[in-house]
């Protein structure tokens, strides 16, 4: 009896080392879990009473709007001058000068007024212009309002308000002129002022953080608008766009609109010696434009994404890798060959980048001094043919040169002229000496 009266006295001497493990992992997950929870409460009361006052400033600037003596003078805006396409623009209905973040009890504010003519409410093209060309009504105001520690970033405050004009806006004798300007994302352009033929009865406007520029009032007549602003391409490549045979009608609104962003720059670089006037294509899904490239290799160029091969596509298709077909060699025994597209660059509106360019390579080490190399495209099975023959020559004394991709023949025409026979052409990239003499330098892998 005593012994197991000891016995179970052991048994409640204490905790074993398992149970205080257990006991300590069941306390950690429960205050790891109401920490979770008060955090999580902190946050969400944070960002009820954040964003209870970004609805007040939404409100508050809807009521500016409202305030606003002419419609003429209520203007898109953003004090944020990070955002971009935008602005940092002080209001100019606001004394308060409310340039830059607004800052409220330690919470950083970013506030964007957006306002744009309207001219059918069923419709919503760019800048107010509507399909049936009806004089402007109203503007639609737009507030946006975010902040630093947004919860969920895609969800901001936004207030909607619509201002009537209390007057006519425009004489019933007269037109209205839209004239949108995006860039290469399609965001607005602003500060593009535009120059309208004939300027008698125009008066021409800046393009507003939207990339809209409203003329109102324009005398009836045909109207060329043309866009101009250093360092700055329309998708087409041009400097100067313009639009002519715009009609102006009294009692009603014509639009245009443009692509124009700033352009940023390429710089080709080949694998060996070019010739001093040579051609570079830029590629995109719905254009091709043939550049001359200067000495410098520098191109600037609207800021989409380009494929870029050296040669003209236009006039010579084996110069574009993807124009070339599955197939073999030729030679025995027969190897297939894959076409290789080349990747697409891009650079961003006022940049600048390097770009490789793909081309073929070969070499005449027994050029005589003086000697100078002419290549001339001709035609071999199995190679894209050119539609208009190309003659590229090389500087003096360059025994290593760069050629589009295709097929080529070699002359000297250093002193008088020459042929270059095949046993005196090394293939540096990968291609193929013929039999007619001629060079087929060609840009697919061996698959």
């Amino acid at each position: 009896m005593k012994r197991l009266r000891e016995r179970l006295l052991a048994e409640d001497a204490g905790f074993s080392l398992a149970e205080v493990v257990v006991a300590m992992m069941i306390f950690a997950l429960v205050s790891t879990g109401t920490l979770y929870t008060m955090m999580a409460m902190m946050e969400l009361t944070r960002d009820t009473r954040v964003r209870q006052v970004a609805v007040n400033l939404a409100a508050e600037e809807i009521d500016r709007a409202r305030e606003v003596d002419k419609v003429a003078d209520l203007v898109s805006w953003n004090t944020d001058p990070a955002v971009v396409g935008g602005l940092s623009l002080d209001d100019p209905n606001d004394p308060k000068d409310r340039k830059g973040v607004i800052t409220i009890n330690g919470d950083k504010f970013h506030v964007k007024r957006t306002v744009q003519w309207v001219s059918d409410p069923a419709s919503s093209l760019q800048c107010g212009a509507s399909a049936s060309g009806t004089s402007l009504r109203y503007k639609r105001v737009n507030v946006e309002v975010r902040w630093d520690g947004m919860r969920s970033p895609e969800n901001p405050v936004q207030a909607d308000t619509v201002i009537n004009p209390r007057q006519r806006v425009n004489d019933p004798a007269k037109g209205s002129l839209l004239i949108s300007v995006l860039d290469a994302n399609g965001n607005g352009v602003s500060g593009i002022t535009p120059v309208v033929s004939p300027a008698s009865g125009v008066v021409a406007q800046p393009t507003d953080i939207e990339g809209c520029s409203y003329l109102i009032n324009v005398t009836p007549n045909t109207y060329s608008i043309t866009l101009s602003k250093a360092g700055y391409l329309d998708e087409t490549q041009n400097a100067s766009p313009s639009a002519t045979g715009v009609i102006v009608d009294a009692g009603f609104t014509n639009s245009r609109k443009f692509q124009f962003d700033q352009s940023g720059k390429y710089t080709l670089t080949f694998p060996a010696a070019r010739p001093a006037t040579f051609m570079a294509s830029f590629m995109t899904a719905e254009r091709t434009f043939v550049q001359n490239l200067p000495a410098s290799g520098e191109m600037p160029m609207f800021p989409v994404a380009y494929r870029i091969v050296a040669g003209d596509v236009t006039k010579c298709p084996a110069a574009d890798p993807a124009r070339w077909s599955t197939g073999t060699d030729g030679l025995l025994p027969p190897v297939n060959l894959v076409p290789n597209e080349p990747a697409p660059y891009v650079v961003s509106p006022g940049g600048s980048i390097t770009v490789p360019v793909e081309a073929g390579q070969l070499r005449v080490p027994s050029l005589p001094n003086n000697g100078a190399i002419r290549a001339v495209s001709s035609t071999f099975v199995g190679v894209p043919a050119c539609t208009t023959a190309m003659t590229l020559n090389f500087p003096v004394n360059q025994k290593t040169i760069s050629l589009p991709y295709g097929n080529w023949k070699l002359s000297n025409v250093g002193s008088g002229t020459s042929a270059i026979l095949p046993t005196a052409i090394q293939l540096v990239s990968y291609g193929r000496i013929n039999l007619d003499g001629s060079v087929t330098l060609d840009p697919r892998t061996v698959g």
